[in-house]
């Protein structure tokens, strides 16, 4: 949360008789501090990583492509109006039915409440260059990645939707993340825990896992060149990679903080010469983009410049 210590100091006084009401109203204030105290501690405590959304709803036939529908977008008009900067990531809450974007060049998050078919938008400035955004908790809040200057001096909040308020989870100032890197992506691990990608230009590039009040681990992505999409179910883990245009599954269990396991389970991968009329039976890619788990931990794979959506099993 964000406090301000500029205030003015006022000169002492000699102390008055203080009544009994005087005396209970102290006590409650105490109480209520307290409690706001307990309810920040609440703050860092998310809801698992197991989405909600069941993608064989959207299949009719085993092998059969997925049945979409078009309808119309109700919120167009507005989107117009308010003239979006930069939108970069994106997440829905199952609970609250909403769509929260983050536009990078506004500083801003969108809300998109698809019941009550309203549309808010957070304070200007109040999230930095955002540029990844994950439920953290169901119904409650989200963990958005941001930085101080576009590709470097990142930090993740919690952002409380409900009471619109956020708190820092981690900070590039703070040594044990060891956050000096650029980073992409946002999600959560099977260990309660928050995942990004360290983008190192001159190096190996990474998974790191965040911890709150304690630290981060760092996992090799080997032969990884752009990986820039991240989501998770239980222990598994997908990374999409725009630069070799590649898919990597991996194992990551850090239920056990001090015995974290990491492993590579599988890899997707294309060359760019399938045709495109015969790219929608293919397991390839043209240009790899996000993803996103389902409940029973089928893989939907968004291929920007094929122009295909593909489940993986």
């Amino acid at each position: 949360m964000d406090f301000n210590l500029n205030k003015t100091v006022q000169p002492a006084r000699m102390p008055s008789k203080v009544t009994k009401q005087e005396r209970t109203d102290e006590m409650s204030g105490i109480v209520d501090q307290f409690e706001s105290m307990a309810f920040d501690v609440e703050d860092f405590e998310p809801s698992s990583n197991e989405p909600c959304v069941n993608f064989y709803s959207f299949i009719d036939k085993p092998e059969s492509y997925l049945m979409f529908r078009q309808e119309y977008f109700l919120f167009e008009e507005s989107l117009k109006t308010e003239q979006l900067g930069y939108p970069l990531g994106v997440t829905y809450d199952e609970i609250l039915k909403e769509w929260l974007i983050c536009d990078r060049n506004k500083n801003q998050i969108v809300r998109i409440n698809m019941e009550s078919e309203l549309m808010n938008i957070t304070e200007p400035s109040q999230f930095k260059n955002a540029s990844a955004i994950v439920v953290y908790k169901e119904g409650q809040s989200v963990a958005v990645l941001t930085s101080e200057y576009r590709l470097r001096n990142f930090s993740i909040h919690i952002y409380n939707v409900k009471y619109q308020y956020r708190n820092c989870f981690a900070s590039y100032t703070e040594k044990i993340y060891g956050m000096r890197n650029q980073m992409r992506g946002l999600a959560k691990s099977v260990g309660g825990n928050l995942l990004s990608l360290d983008l190192v230009y001159h190096g190996t590039k990474s998974l790191r896992v965040l911890k709150k009040n304690v630290g981060a681990k760092v996992f090799k992505l080997e032969g990884a060149v752009n990986p820039s999409f991240i989501a998770t179910y239980r222990s598994t883990v997908a990374v999409s990679d725009l630069g070799v245009n590649r898919v990597s599954i991996f194992n990551l269990d850090d239920s056990d903080w001090k015995n974290a396991h990491f492993s590579v389970l599988k890899v997707i991968s294309t060359v760019p010469t399938i045709p495109i009329d015969e790219l929608a039976n293919q397991s390839g890619f043209k240009f790899v983009a996000g993803m996103q788990f389902d409940m029973n931990g089928l893989l939907l794979i968004g291929d920007a410049k094929g122009h295909t959506i593909k489940v993986n099993v």
